[in-house]
């Protein structure tokens, strides 16, 4: 059953999905499921505890697209929604943002990020124009700083104490990718 989305296929089981309002309650059964999980790394997880906080957060990325500040989509594997990746701090002038992204349990460890990373990266070049994407990750992720360099990002270095994450301050490897035309 095909669903009828905005998609951007990235292969026969992957696409990136335009967001829509009425996804709310779809992508908030998805963070509760998944909120101890997420919430390891994203403190934004354990704030998500209704579908009309998701449905906001949906209608407040879809007001940045439009100010060209932020973009969003989610991942969907055979029609259903497992995740999610968003540029953000979009920089026009400079033409450089930083990514953000997350997969649901069930399905972490098996490529799909690196995959939809690596498609995601060539649209924020080729299509939106971007020359630099930025990512932090806590180093405590293992999974996601081997996302980050199977992605080609280049590791920066590592800042101390520079995020919270229940309470307490962490680590953050900060990596760079720059537009393969400007490289």
């Amino acid at each position: 059953m095909s669903r009828e989305w905005f998609t951007l296929p990235i292969n026969d089981e992957l696409q990136l999905v335009q967001p829509e309002v009425s996804m709310g309650a779809e992508v908030y059964n998805l963070v509760a499921q998944n909120r101890d999980y997420l919430n390891q790394f994203l403190p934004w997880a354990k704030q998500i505890v209704a579908p009309g906080i998701e449905e906001n957060f949906i209608r407040s990325m879809l007001m940045a697209h439009i100010q060209g500040t932020q973009r969003l989509f989610f991942i969907a594997q055979n029609d259903v929604i497992i995740g999610a990746v968003d540029l953000h701090n979009i920089n026009q002038n400079v033409r450089k943002a930083e990514i953000g992204y997350w997969l649901s349990a069930h399905v972490s460890g098996q490529g799909i990020m690196t995959t939809v990373l690596q498609f995601f990266n060539a649209y924020a070049f080729n299509t939106l124009g971007l020359n630099k994407l930025m990512l932090q990750v806590d180093v405590a992720n293992l999974a996601s700083n081997r996302v980050a360099e199977k992605c080609g990002y280049q590791f920066i270095g590592m800042h101390p104490a520079d995020f919270i994450i229940r309470g307490a301050l962490r680590d953050m490897n900060h990596y760079a990718l720059l537009s393969p035309q400007k490289s």
